[in-house]
């Protein structure tokens, strides 16, 4: 038995890595270098700073640093930027896929193979994932870090001491990735409200009190692990501008001072360049977050609703992936 389930794993590993494969050729081709946006430049422009050569213009006091250091390497290399940035932001935007399947594969394997199947072909995603942009990579950075605070949040092993060290290692790589998530795109900080409800999800109201206690540890390192990755640049930037959070306060003041948009103009915006289909995405993520709450309703209850709630787990494991890769992008 041992060795069949190897074999399924192995079989799984492989198509799985195939399905990464074709995503990321569907994003890459064709390489398209004849035209990059204001911000893909600045990016750019960034990473020639961090690279120690000569740039004509930087705008490091309200850009993340994490992606233009990233793309700092491919300078160092003395490689082509403008074809080889666009293959690497291809390449770790495809990782989105294997996200989407260990989401799922909490709930089944079906539910993985679908959700990785329908990420890989979502048509916005795939036409974000090649742009030298933060928007797809701090998606794919802060989902990593709520599917890790999900996994330590609901660890229960058997022995009390395998429960402290995996949901330590879990809480501090979720930690790690939450800081690193922060310094692609500034606005990831966001997502602490999506841990927050996780907590509320995953665990029952009247166990609040004597879970919270004992989630105390796991919670201080996360909270210390996502600060670690910040220290340096908070000190870099003490060290460049005099000032700890000067770029968080300056790029807050470039979103701020904008005209505010209303909520009615971004979605006839969305409308206008997706068409229908934005409108039955809208649709189905509300019906799946309804059928989500339902689902905890009655779990918190210990009712049953006739089978109702594995078809809930199924369908919102496969909603945050939407959620995710789709929505998160088109916010600024």
């Amino acid at each position: 038995m041992k060795q069949h389930d190897r074999k399924n794993k192995a079989y799984e590993n492989i198509f799985l890595a195939l399905l990464i494969l074709f995503s990321f050729v569907i994003r890459l081709f064709p390489v398209d270098t004849s035209y990059f946006f204001w911000d893909e430049t600045v990016y750019l422009q960034n990473a020639q700073y961090y690279a120690g050569m000569p740039a004509s213009y930087t705008e490091l006091n309200i850009r993340p640093p994490l992606l233009p250091m990233m793309l700092s390497g491919i300078y160092s290399l003395g490689l082509d930027a403008e074809v080889w940035s666009r293959v690497l932001m291809a390449f770790l935007n495809s990782l989105m896929v294997l996200l989407a399947f260990q989401f799922a594969k909490q709930h089944s394997s079906k539910a993985a193979w679908i959700s990785a199947v329908i990420v890989s072909l979502l048509p916005f995603h795939i036409l974000a994932s090649k742009w030298v942009m933060t928007d797809a990579l701090a998606a794919l950075i802060s989902g990593a870090s709520v599917y890790f605070f999900f996994r330590g949040i609901a660890q229960v092993p058997k022995a009390k001491k395998s429960n402290f060290s995996m949901q330590n290692i879990y809480m501090g790589i979720s930690g790690l990735i939450f800081g690193l998530s922060i310094l692609v795109k500034f606005t990831s900080i966001i997502y602490a409200g999506v841990l927050f409800l996780a907590l509320i999800y995953l665990i029952p109201i009247p166990s609040w009190p004597a879970k919270l206690s004992s989630l105390s540890a796991p919670l201080l390192l996360f909270a210390v692990f996502a600060i670690l990755p910040m220290v340096p640049y908070l000190a870099w930037s003490h060290a460049t501008f005099g000032n700890l959070y000067r770029p968080f306060h300056d790029a807050f003041h470039v979103v701020a001072e904008n005209e505010p948009t209303s909520l009615a103009f971004s979605l006839w915006s969305l409308a206008d360049f997706f068409g229908l289909f934005i409108v039955i995405f809208i649709i189905f993520a509300f019906y799946n977050a309804f059928v989500l709450f339902c689902d905890t309703a009655a779990r918190r209850c210990q009712a049953n609703l006739h089978g109702m709630g594995s078809r809930a787990f199924f369908i919102a494991r496969i909603a945050p992936c939407y959620f995710i890769v789709f929505f998160v992008p088109v916010q600024y």
